[in-house]
């Protein structure tokens, strides 16, 4: 560690307090002296603060947490060293600076919990104990209130919001004993109001992590929270900050406790309903918002328990949040959005399930319907007021149906679609409109697509269009965004799911258009108001794919109370992961990746430097029809071959040469490809590749001898060999199986590829008569039929890929810099069945020689030696 590191820089400063406070110690006589060096204890203080959130890189933060929270001059002891000075000399001024010392540090304790929760983990008992220690002997009502910040943000930090688990165990952080402490102080003590909000935060905090401990007391923690916020409600000088607590106590207190909180008191429910009413009123909330949000998120968390009065009372309580969600306040919109969903979604649920008389049910939907289609007709509607009417007609979808009919579903559908059309031209000064909406949209399309049987072809015009738009826009949208057009893309598929055909129609449609923007370039004149930068597009929209491919349980689910069919997630997922393999193939094979040299301007003509035979490879069963043609020409082919490698490798050899693209943007598009097929096939459900490895290898081998002095061909191949590893691909292959197909591999280059030609033919034409087999046959001899063909392809595969890398071995000799590197890459992640120690030698040798300057070979080759030893250990003896 260097003397300017940051690490050095904190100890420094560390040691620093520590001896200005031990020097004020011994010369507590001097009240002058004192002052000004707890003044400059404060100023360093601050430059500590600024260094650790600003300066500290990752792998200082777990020693940065020693020093602070263990180390001799850390903040710990000398928070407790500041509180024996402050009794021993308490002249106003140096309280004063006492207790702004402490504060610092308290702040910055919260600070560094907040942004490395994990790296406190050791230290979160001792930091608790101290922040109880202050709240219990410290004189200062400002530092007894700061003294629950680190401990509730330790909680808020070390919980899980979706499993509800948290990773502290009650037993080991003292919850029972700090619990019947702070009750006591709350219900006994004489406490400033603030710190009795911090206490009710703190108590509603343990309520929601710890419910196992809190059972025993949540009846009287609700009883408190009621009545503090009952008296202070009637109060004619209310403490808001009182009024605030008892709010987010109680929504964490719901989390768990909603059944006894109604059991407890019959009127608890309505009374807590009557008090958000109240919170909510816009005339009481003057400029102080934090009571409005808090109760509007109560609300939003909370909706069935007040499902009764929230129906009752839906016109009133529709007004004031229709207010916050036309606020000025950004945030007040925000959360008042969230909750007029949710409270629009438990309208409707109320309204379709039988419990109300159908007359109340009638009048409270006419008024809603009538509200929502009266914001369309106006041509002076807000943009937030359309916001609200496009999720009030995705909410009452149901409610449509049932009360007026599915042909009144069906032209819902039809002017949403037609009023979502001025969404699709998007423009620089209409993207924050867009984004606001398009959501919503895509959710009401959802909902309302759920409710429909019967769903017409012309429908996917507009909801490929609108999808699209989520493709373009998303550069746009900030990272709290995206998780609500996450979702609201993967209910749309799920709408579609029992709709015969239509997903796979959508899907084919949108994935091709959504990977060609994914390998684009963004436009240079666009950076500057793009929310992800200059990143690589395929780095940005490897999100989009990632939650695509793994949508949320909720995201599928659709009325899980009523008797439908569950969605298949999987199935989904399936389509969707096998459109986008398809869509690869379907851009390597049409992108123009031909180029030239200054020189010898006609070799990449099919400059066949790894022989590979034509039939070999061939890409896909959609191109049989083009493989037939191109057998014929086999022999034609055959007879300039020789000239084409000996061009070929004129061309690799010669240093003098520069290569040309024909299509610049085609190659572009391509290297783009590569990269995203790399940091992500690999890593996001890769077995689903398996049924591809076949069909995409070959397209892959096939065009690489089209263009062997692209390196990407190479990288691909890596990719694919390395699930091949991971779901063990070849894993029937034995010692014997493999000596035999490698023997079947010397015959087939002794017959000029003619058997191999034939082989693959033959697989066609057995396909063929599989197909009409399976017709004639019972499912346990089309299961063996089919598990023989999968035998059979993965045979056919590995001799295709043996040959590959045989050849690869043979001319990667020939190549240079980054081509060379991406053949060793390669040929250092085969598979074990594919593995021929002896062969490999030479590339092994070659990957520690370039690895003295480019390390990732020298890792790659000492990886490759560890699994080999593991794998294959008797080619080693």
């Amino acid at each position: 560690m260097t003397g300017t590191s940051t690490y050095q820089k904190i100890e420094d400063y560390l040691i620093k307090l520590h001896a200005s406070l031990n020097a004020q110690q011994q010369q507590q006589g001097s009240a002058a002296t004192s002052y000004s060096a707890m003044d400059n204890d404060e100023m360093l203080i601050d430059e500590l603060s600024n260094i650790i959130m600003k300066e500290l890189v990752d792998e200082e933060i777990g020693l940065a947490a020693s020093l602070l929270f263990q180390g001799d001059h850390n903040i710990l002891k000398y928070l407790t060293k500041t509180g024996n000075y402050s009794v021993n000399n308490s002249t106003s001024a140096n309280t004063k600076i006492v207790v702004k010392i402490k504060c610092q540090l308290l702040q910055l304790t919260t600070d560094f919990i907040k942004n490395y929760r994990a790296a406190c983990t050791g230290y979160i008992v001792s930091i608790k104990n101290l922040c109880i220690s202050l709240f219990r002997k410290d004189q200062s009502q400002t530092v007894q209130a700061l003294s629950f910040k680190p401990i509730q943000k330790i909680l808020t930090k070390s919980f899980n919001y979706q499993t509800k688990q948290s990773s502290i165990k009650a037993e080991l952080f003292g919850v029972r004993d700090m619990t019947d402490k702070l009750i006591e102080q709350f219900t006994c003590g004489k406490l400033s109001q603030t710190v009795k909000g911090e206490i009710l935060i703190t108590l509603g905090l343990f309520s929601e992590h710890f419910p196992s401990v809190i059972m025993d007391y949540n009846n009287q923690l609700a009883t408190i929270l009621m009545e503090t916020l009952g008296s202070q409600l009637k109060s004619k000088a209310p403490e808001t900050v009182l009024i605030l607590s008892s709010i987010k106590a109680l929504d964490c207190l719901l989390v768990h406790f909603s059944g006894d909180f109604m059991i407890t008191n019959n009127k608890h429910v309505q009374q807590l309903y009557h008090y958000l009413f109240i919170c909510t009123d816009p005339q009481s909330a003057g400029q102080r918002f934090e009571i409005p949000r808090s109760a509007m998120q109560l609300i939003n968390h909370h909706a069935p328990l007040f499902k009764q009065y929230l129906t009752e009372q839906s016109e009133k309580m529709f007004t004031r949040l229709e207010f916050w969600c036309n606020h000025n306040n950004k945030l007040n919109r925000d959360i008042a959005f969230n909750c007029i969903d949710t409270f629009l979604a438990q309208i409707a649920k109320e309204m379709t399930s039988g419990q109300r008389s159908i007359e109340s049910d009638q009048t409270t939907f006419k008024f809603f319907i009538r509200k929502f289609y009266s914001i369309f007709e106006n041509t002076n509607s807000s943009t937030y007021e359309i916001s609200i009417a496009i999720r009030g007609c995705s909410r009452f979808a149901l409610p449509v149906k049932q009360f007026i009919g599915e042909w009144e579903l069906k032209s819902l559908l039809g002017s949403l679609f037609k009023f979502s059309e001025k969404l699709m031209i998007v423009k620089l000064e209409n993207i924050e409109e867009i984004v606001m909406h398009l959501s919503s949209f895509i959710n009401a399309f959802s909902n309302i697509l759920f409710e429909i049987n019967d769903i017409e072809f012309w429908y996917l015009d507009p909801l490929e269009q609108i999808v699209g738009t989520f493709f373009i826009i998303y550069p746009y949208l900030f990272e709290k965004q995206r998780d609500r057009y996450y979702s609201a893309i993967n209910r749309l598929f799920a709408s579609l799911y029992f709709k015969g055909d239509f997903l796979k129609t959508l899907l084919t449609r949108i994935v091709r258009q959504g990977m060609i923007i994914t390998f684009s370039k963004p436009n240079l004149s666009l950076i500057n108001y793009l929310n992800t930068g200059d990143t690589p597009w395929y780095e940005v929209y490897k999100d989009v794919w990632f939650h695509l491919l793994h949508p949320k349980k909720e995201d599928t689910e659709y009325n899980k109370n009523r008797d439908t069919p569950p969605v298949n997630a999987g199935t989904i997922t399936s389509m969707i992961y096998n459109e986008m393999i398809s869509s690869l193939i379907s851009l390597i094979q049409k992108l123009d990746l031909s180029y030239s040299s200054k020189d010898v301007d006609d070799i990449h003509h099919n400059p066949a430097m790894i022989t590979t035979t034509t039939t070999a490879g061939a890409a896909t069963d959609q191109k049989k029809k083009q493989d037939d043609e191109d057998e014929d020409a086999t022999d034609e082919d055959e007879e300039s071959n020789d000239q084409e490698e000996q061009d070929a490798s004129q061309l690799v050899n010669d240093d003098n040469q520069t290569l040309i693209p024909s299509t610049a943007k085609d190659i572009e598009l391509f290297l783009n490809l590569v990269e995203f097929v790399k940091i992500f096939v690999p890593y996001n459900h890769p077995k689903l590749l398996v049924p591809w490895i076949y069909i995409f290898g070959k397209e892959v081998i096939f065009t690489s001898k089209k263009y062997p002095l692209i390196s990407g061909f190479y990288k691909l191949m890596q990719v694919i060999m390395k699930v091949c590893k991971k779901e063990n691909y070849f894993a029937f292959i034995d010692q014997q199986q493999k000596k035999s197909l490698t023997a079947s591999i010397d015959s087939a280059a002794s017959n000029s590829g003619e058997t191999f030609s034939l082989s693959y033919s033959m697989d066609i034409d057995d396909d063929e008569n599989n197909t009409t087999t399976n017709q004639s046959s019972n499912a346990p001899q089309i299961q063996l039929e089919i598990e023989e063909e999968e035998i059979e392809n993965k045979k056919n595969c590995f001799i295709l890929f043996n040959k590959f890398i045989q050849e690869v071995l043979s001319c990667g000799n020939q190549f240079k810099d980054e081509l060379l590197a991406s053949c060793i890459q390669l040929l250092l992640s085969i598979p074990k069945q594919l593995i021929d120690v002896g062969l490999l030698i030479p590339t092994l040798k070659t990957s520690f020689k370039l690895g003295l300057s480019y390390l990732k070979l020298g890792h790659s080759a000492l990886n490759a030696i560890e699994y080999w030893i593991k794998v294959v250990p008797l080619q080693f003896e």
